[in-house]
């Protein structure tokens, strides 16, 4: 029997620059990529075209099978895709990470079928570790520059050259580094493979630019050569029979065996297996199928005889290994490394002492990296508690003294950048009692349940009267033969503020804006809305002129710097017992804000402390029409006409607001809406009706007899 025996040949318009076997003894199948090609030819063992697997948008700068039905790609935009083919049916998934610069992708092996992961790196020193239809696993940008990389079972070897001097790195799939040797390389690595050199030594069989072949390891550095007469041009490496296959410029295919340590022995055999220079290699080691790809574009698939490989003579001998516990124990640490991902260390800690006890050879080397991969998640959970908590105590502080503070604050004072600052306000935000302003990127830090999630009376009529059962409960009900019972909504008896006897019939406190000019409401109002929603605050003269606006921060530290006398302070922000106090020593009589802290004492403070919604909620009586005691008599006299028109209209069992008790009375006149909005007010001062406000909306009706 000759060397080879053709099988098939076929012509590509460009050179070939990738051959690939899928390596499944079931559906063996064949990829091609020709120089500058946007596609992937698949092809069966025959050399029919099954597929052309098209979709990136630049030419495919590499690509791999990384299990026995997915192959792998990345274009030269950095584009990462991954295509699935079963029988004549193609998904291709395109994924997200996308790094620019591509410098080649490679299959990381893998004892079960079903993995799916492979390794790129690109020209910046990024390698990157991906699993097919996910985005990457890990992705680092190794030291100095990444000349090349391969893949071996649970291992990566990456060449790279730091000032000068080139190391062959061996990296977990983390890239975390477990080893690093340097290298001897007198020229630039251009193709290479990886290989296992004992138990706790790995090594790669390189193709260098000047056509020669030469091996390492990290077990020594020890560096092996191998030259020919010729420059070899394109290499491919069989791990089990330990034989590589050199293609030259000639168009020969020389096969040459390799030691255990990665030294090489005398050429097993030689024949020409093409007409031009060889650019690409790959055996089909089941059928013994070799895709041969020239310069020429022509790609061949020859059959080579048996005695092309090395036959080992004295296999290693298996050891005895208990299977079934082996495959309890592999599935303890795959659950010890899903509990590590979802940070349950406990339970990884368990399972890795478990596989230990059992004591199952060759496990020491995955057991030594899970407890590596458990002790550095230990650590991180332990620096999140630690920064976590300084968190809560900063800004616990900070609640005590404003009430609010600004996320910039925040991070610059625990030194934390802007984005771990605000992913710990989202992480926090279901457990703590702040409210985030995301838009201002606020924190609203005291207890929201003493001022806003406080359910009022007419809320809770709302509510019911939304329910369907409650209203359910309204309808009539027949007792008996002729007899009918109408059932009446009850509602809650209505709380009542505190009143005193002052020689009329009702006296209620008066509202912190009862103690505000009638003529300073309004300048109040407009520098209120000014400064809504900025997180800012304005310091209002005796003439309430703005003196200065300053951002919320800064506010205390400007009143404190004040060199004039001031009259109001309106905020964007929380009136705070310390703000108070201050605004007290330098002789300021207001202060607006959006909300009250919830330690300020509104009673004892000397400064009239008012919140945004009492200040909107406040009517200005129009001034008096100058006159007559006739046009006061008019004037007594339409005001209790205005009086009983609104009192017959609002209801005892329902709270009404302002608009929909002057749309029932019938009041569309500015100037009588006007009078009507004073005179709810007073009617509510005396006692006559019963007011509260809800989300900045007025609401009365008449006390229940």
């Amino acid at each position: 029997m000759p060397e080879f025996q053709l099988v098939k040949s076929r012509e590509y318009p460009e050179s070939i620059r990738q051959v690939a076997w899928s390596g499944d003894d079931k559906q063996a199948l064949l990829s091609v990529v020709v120089e500058g090609g946007r596609e992937i030819h698949i092809l069966a063992p025959d050399g029919e075209q099954k597929h052309v697997l098209s979709g990136h948008a630049e030419p495919v700068v590499g690509h791999d099978w990384v299990n026995p039905e997915t192959v792998a790609s990345v274009s030269a935009e950095g584009e990462v895709r991954t295509w699935t083919i079963r029988g004549s049916r193609v998904d291709c998934t395109r994924i997200k990470d996308k790094y620019p610069s591509p410098r080649g992708i490679l299959a990381i092996p893998s004892a079960r079928k079903a993995d799916a992961r492979f390794l790129v790196w690109y020209q910046d020193a990024r390698v990157s570790v991906f699993e097919a239809g996910k985005p990457a696993m890990a992705s680092k940008a190794l030291p100095g520059k990444v000349l090349l990389a391969c893949a071996l079972e649970g291992a990566i070897l990456a060449l790279h050259e730091d000032g000068g001097t080139v190391a062959m790195g061996s990296y977990d799939l983390s890239l975390a580094v477990k080893q690093s040797k340097p290298v001897a390389l007198d020229d630039v690595p251009v193709q290479a493979t990886g290989c296992k050199v004992g138990a706790d030594a790995c090594g790669c069989i390189v193709l260098v630019k000047g056509g020669k072949i030469v091996s390492c390891t990290t077990k020594d550095g020890k560096v092996h050569v191998l030259e020919k007469r010729e420059e070899i041009s394109a290499l491919h490496v069989e791990m089990e029979t330990r034989t590589m296959f050199l293609g030259t410029k000639s168009g020969m295919v020389h096969a040459v065996a390799f030691r255990p340590d990665l030294s090489f022995i005398d050429t097993i055999a030689s024949f020409e297996a093409h007409e031009f220079k060889v650019t690409a290699l790959s055996l089909n080691k089941t059928g013994l199928l070799l895709a041969v790809g020239g310069l020429d574009g022509v790609l061949r698939i020859v059959r080579i005889a048996e005695r092309c490989t090395q036959k080992l003579k004295q296999p290693e001998a298996k050891p005895d290994v208990d299977w079934k516990g082996r495959e309890r124990a592999e599935g303890k640490l795959r659950q010890a490394d899903e509990a590590i991902g979802k940070g349950d260390v406990s339970r990884a800690a368990e399972l890795i002492d478990a596989v230990k006890q059992a004591a199952i050879p060759g496990l020491e080397q995955r057991v030594g990296q899970a407890e590596s991969r458990l002790r550095a998640k230990a650590g991180e959970q332990e620096q999140a508690q630690a920064t976590r908590q300084r968190l809560i105590e900063f800004l616990d502080h900070a609640a005590e003294e404003r009430g609010e503070i600004l996320l910039v604050e925040v991070g610059k004072a625990l030194s934390m950048p802007m984005a771990d600052v605000k992913r710990w306000i989202k992480d926090l935000d279901a457990e703590m009692e702040w409210e985030y302003v995301e838009q201002q990127e606020c924190l609203i830090l005291f207890d929201r349940t003493m001022s806003i999630t406080r359910k009022t009376d007419i809320e809770r009529q709302m509510s019911m009267e939304n329910d369907e059962r409650y209203r359910r409960k309204g309808e009539r009900r027949q007792l008996g033969r002729g007899r009918f019972v109408e059932r009446q909504d009850r509602h809650p008896a209505q709380p009542r503020k505190p009143a005193m006897q002052r020689g009329r019939s009702w006296y209620q406190e008066p509202s912190p804006v009862d103690r505000i000019g009638e003529s300073d409401v309004p300048v109040l109002r407009q520098v209120a809305a000014g400064i809504s929603g900025k997180i800012q605050a304005s310091i209002l003269g005796q003439d309430l002129k703005p003196i200065k606006t300053v951002s919320l921060p800064d506010l205390i530290s400007a009143m404190e710097a004040l060199s004039q006398p001031a009259r109001a302070i309106v905020t964007d922000g929380i009136i705070s017992p310390r703000l108070a106090a201050i605004a007290e020593k330098a002789g300021v009589r207001y202060i607006v804000g959006q909300r009250l802290h919830p330690n300020l004492d509104k009673a004892a403070a000397k400064v009239v402390c008012i919140e945004l919604h009492e200040l909107e909620c406040t009517s200005v009586p129009p001034p008096a029409a100058g006159g007559t005691q006739q046009s006061h008599d008019a004037e007594r006299t339409s005001r209790k006409d205005l009086e009983g028109k609104l009192l017959s209209v609002i209801s005892t069992m329902k709270w009404q607001s302002v608009d929909e008790i002057l749309a029932s009375a019938g009041i569309k006149d500015v100037f009588e809406r006007n009078l009507a909005a004073i005179k709810l007010k007073q009617l509510s001062t005396s006692g006559t009706l019963v007011s509260e406000v809800v989300n900045k909306i007025l609401y009365f009706k008449q006390p229940q007899q």
